[in-house]
Parts: C-alpha cells; sequence; structure tokens
C-alpha cells in the first residue's frame, strides 16, 4: 500500500516535470520565431540600402563620367540578389509571400532601367544615357521599389507585432504554471513527509502475542527470533543472562544437596 501511495506522486511530480519542459520549449519557439521576424526586417533594411547604393553609383557614373563611381553600383549588384534569395527562403508566410514577389518584379524593373544606363554610358553613348535618366522613368520605378519594400516592411512589423504578443502570452501563463507547479509540489512534498511519518509511526508497533510471546510480522505469526531474521536480517545465536544462569545453577544445587 505504501508503494503504490509513493508511486502515484512520483508519477505525478514526472508528469508536472514533462508540462514544465513542454512550457519552455514553447517560450523558446516563440522567442525564435520573434528572432526570425527581427532578422528578415534587417534584411529588408538591408535591401533598401543596396537599392539606395544601385541609385547613386548608377547616377553619379552617368555624370561624371568616372569609371570609379560606379563602385556602390556594383556592390549593390552582388548583395542585392542574395538579400532577395534569403527572404524568399525565411518568409512562410502567405501575405509576405505576394508583397515579395512585387517587390521583386519592382526591384528587377529598376536594376534594368539602371545597367541601361550604366551601358549606354560604358558604351561612349553619354547624351542617350542622360536623356534616359533625365525622361523620369528611371525615378518612378525607383519610387515602386521603395514602396514595396516599405509595405514589406511594415508587413514584418505586423508579424512581429503579433509574434511578440503571443510571445508575452506565453511566458504570462507559463509564469503561473510554473507558480502552480512549485504549489503543487509543496503539496507533494508535505503529503510524502507524512506519509513516512505515519509509515514509520506504524513500523513502530509491533504486535506480540501475550500468550505464545510470538510477533505477528506481515499477516504471520511468527517467534521473535524468526522477526528478528526477516525485518533486520540478523544472524540469530543464544546464550543465557546471569540471572538465568544463577537460577538455574541454583536449582542444579538444590537437585544435588536432595
Amino acid at each position: 500500500m505504501f508503494g503504490i501511495a509513493l508511486t502515484v506522486p512520483l508519477l505525478w511530480l514526472l508528469s508536472l516535470g514533462f508540462l514544465s519542459h513542454q512550457a519552455v520549449e514553447s517560450v523558446r519557439k516563440a522567442g525564435e520565431r520573434v528572432n526570425e521576424v527581427i532578422m528578415m526586417k534587417a534584411n529588408v533594411a538591408q535591401l533598401l540600402l543596396a537599392m539606395v547604393d544601385n541609385e547613386a553609383g548608377q547616377c553619379g557614373f552617368i555624370i561624371s563620367q568616372k569609371a570609379e563611381f560606379l563602385a556602390p553600383y556594383n556592390r549593390s549588384l552582388k548583395a542585392i540578389p542574395g538579400l532577395q534569395n534569403t527572404l524568399r527562403l525565411k518568409i512562410n508566410d502567405p501575405g509576405s509571400d505576394e508583397i515579395l514577389e512585387a517587390m521583386n518584379r519592382a526591384i528587377d524593373a529598376r536594376l534594368t532601367f539602371a545597367a541601361a544606363s550604366v551601358s549606354l554610358q560604358t558604351s561612349g553613348r553619354h547624351q542617350e544615357s542622360i536623356a534616359l535618366v533625365a525622361g523620369g522613368s528611371g525615378k518612378a520605378l525607383m519610387d515602386q521599389a521603395r514602396l514595396m519594400i516599405a509595405k514589406l516592411d511594415q508587413r514584418f512589423n505586423d508579424l512581429l507585432r503579433d509574434e511578440e504578443s503571443n510571445l508575452r502570452s506565453i511566458v504570462f501563463w507559463n509564469e503561473r504554471f510554473c507558480w502552480l507547479i512549485v504549489v503543487l509540489d509543496c503539496v507533494f512534498a508535505m503529503f510524502l513527509v507524512n506519509l513516512f511519518l505515519r509509515y514509520r509511526r506504524t513500523e513502530r508497533l509491533l504486535r506480540v502475542c501475550a500468550w505464545s510471546k510470538t510477533v505477528e510480522y506481515k499477516g504471520e505469526w511468527i517467534t521473535f527470533e524468526q522477526y528478528l531474521a526477516r525485518r533486520f536480517g540478523l544472524d540469530i545465536t543464544h546464550g543465557i543472562n546471569p540471572v538465568e544462569a544463577e537460577k538455574l545453577l541454583s536449582g542444579q544445587h538444590e537437585a544435588h544437596d536432595e
């Protein structure tokens, strides 16, 4: 009975441990989602900077007709595809997917325009490149790209707000769950201590037959020597105490005298 009473609370404590692990995992996963959105927002910011470098390098090269002004333009051509691909791989949200595709189309159109103007300037057709830039289509394409980048960033802001709200909610309920576990642990600890003390008190009560001097142990009446051997694993030997020895010797002397 004691074993069953001990096993039940221990199993319950193991269940609480499992639930605690699940609670920690839920916080960890929610935190990872928040970090993912933050990283995507950082990628969007880098993408905007790369587009600005592309435009600045293109315009600087065409106006100055000096190749060194192409440095930011060339850097942007290396950075932009990687940033686009990173966003494409990390986004797992239908609303963001649609904005991303529209943004990529706007960016590709602006890059195509910039490449055409740079190609004209590189081939020595300066007036044609100036006329292309002055036509205003490049600015319109850049404005469209900026607009789509801003929309994607706003979408990530909304996602971040939702994920942070979800994380706060999980932390709020997990905190209360942890306090509940602490209370239950204390209750079970007191229960086990009480059960142990009751068991010890029960163990100290030994039923001895007033007539046969046998002892009740696990429902069986046995001799005191058997009880000591079974209960404590003692090896039993016999001797005689001095009083009984004196009585025995006195009886022998009396019998001899008679």
